[in-house]
């Protein structure tokens, strides 16, 4: 459960208008990217196709979907996939606007979908959002996060920011562990699959089973 600090820090992430701007392809993005930009649809076409291969979902949670492309994509493949996120830019008819750590959903899915998303929740709040990420993960937790230097950890007191968290690959998999998920897969072993495993220093991934 948040405390009325965290949720205003939550708020103030959303007011900035990061996730308008990302989704747009605003500013410093300049149209390159988006957490779920309609003109990357080929990008989010094989990220859907990689992890379908891969993790062979039933039914999909993607955490900080955007505007919800991926949950398109992975629909279109016969996946029940759903989305959330933080933001109001959601357009895809089977995503909700809500918090990461406030979850509101009752079921487990069997695998959930978090792309370049623990690092923006400060460190103060990271139980929260992996205690809710273990209730809603029946199976498989597909993550990808930041390694850039210099590594640091953000709290809410913080003003808004884009990362709050970056860690090494080692720091990364203490974390995971000490929050009751193993890591099955990570890396160089995933990258042939393509998007959303092809990695640079940002966007390292994860395959994470749930203990």
């Amino acid at each position: 459960m948040l405390t009325p600090k965290q949720r205003e820090t939550f708020t103030e992430l959303r007011t900035v208008g990061y996730g308008f701007a990302y989704n747009e392809g605003r500013g410093w993005f300049a149209g390159y990217t988006g957490r779920g930009h309609f003109e990357n649809r080929a990008r989010w076409q094989a990220a859907a196709r990689s992890i379908v291969s891969y993790a062979q979902p039933t039914e999909a949670l993607d955490l900080g979907c955007g505007r919800g492309s991926l949950v398109d994509e992975l629909r279109n493949l016969g996946v029940t996939a759903w989305g959330v996120d933080l933001g109001e830019d959601v357009r895809t008819p089977w995503g909700i606007v809500a918090n990461a750590c406030e979850l509101p959903f009752t079921k487990r899915f069997d695998t959930v979908i978090a792309l370049d998303i623990i690092e923006h929740v400060p460190w103060d709040v990271q139980d929260e959002l992996f205690a809710e990420l273990r209730r809603v993960t029946g199976r498989l937790l597909v993550v990808t996060v930041p390694t850039e230097e210099p590594h640091y950890k953000l709290c809410s007191a913080v003003p808004a920011r884009n990362h709050y968290l970056s860690l090494s690959p080692e720091e990364w998999k203490l974390l995971f562990r000490r929050q009751k998920f193993s890591v099955h897969a990570e890396g160089a072993e995933l990258a042939p699959l393509g998007p959303p495993f092809s990695f640079g220093e940002t966007n390292y991934p994860y395959i994470l089973l749930r203990a």
